[in-house]
C-alpha cells in the first residue's frame, strides 16, 4: 500500500501541472497579445449593451407618451366637469326664467342661491295680454304708419 500512495500523489502533482501548462498557454505572452485581449473583452462587453441606446430611446418616448396620456386625461376630465356645471347653469336658468349666463357657481347649491338672489332683485316680467299678437306686429300693421310710409316711399 505504500507503493500506492506516492502514485497518488504523483498523479494529483502531474494534474496539478497540466492547469497551470494550460494556464500558462491562455496568458498573453507580449504586451501585444495583452492589448489584443483587452480590446476584445472590451468589444465583448459593447456588444453586450449595443442594444441599451435603443432601449433608453423607446424608454423616453415611453415616458412623454404617459406624461402626454395624463395630460389629456386631466384635460379630458375638466371639460366633463365644465360640461356638467353648464348644463346644470341652463337648468336652473330655465326653472328661474333667467339667462344662464348671468349665473355664477361651482356647485348646484352656489348656482341656486345666485339664481334666487337675483331673482329677488329682478322679479320675474309680468305677462301682458296682446290678444295673441306680439307688439311689433301690432305696431307694422298700424294703418297710419303705412299711410305716413307710402308717401315718403313713393
Amino acid at each position: 500500500m505504500a507503493e500506492n500512495e506516492p502514485n497518488e500523489t504523483n498523479e494529483t502533482s502531474s494534474g496539478e501541472g497540466n492547469e497551470s501548462d494550460q494556464l500558462q498557454a491562455t496568458l498573453p505572452q507580449t504586451l501585444e497579445d495583452l492589448e489584443n485581449l483587452v480590446q476584445s473583452r472590451v468589444a465583448q462587453e459593447r456588444e453586450k449593451f449595443s442594444g441599451l441606446d435603443e432601449y433608453k430611446q423607446r424608454a423616453d418616448q415611453a415616458q412623454a407618451l404617459t406624461v402626454e396620456r395624463d395630460e389629456l386625461v386631466e384635460r379630458i376630465r375638466v371639460m366633463e366637469q365644465d360640461q356638467k356645471l353648464r348644463q346644470l347653469r341652463n337648468d336652473i336658468a330655465a326653472e328661474f326664467g333667467l339667462d344662464a349666463d348671468l349665473l355664477r357657481g361651482e356647485s348646484a347649491e352656489e348656482i341656486q342661491a345666485h339664481a334666487t338672489s337675483i331673482r329677488k332683485y329682478f322679479p320675474a316680467v309680468p305677462n301682458v295680454p296682446s290678444n295673441g299678437r306680439a307688439p311689433y306686429e301690432t305696431v307694422r300693421d298700424d294703418p297710419a304708419r303705412e299711410a305716413v310710409k307710402n308717401l315718403f316711399t313713393n
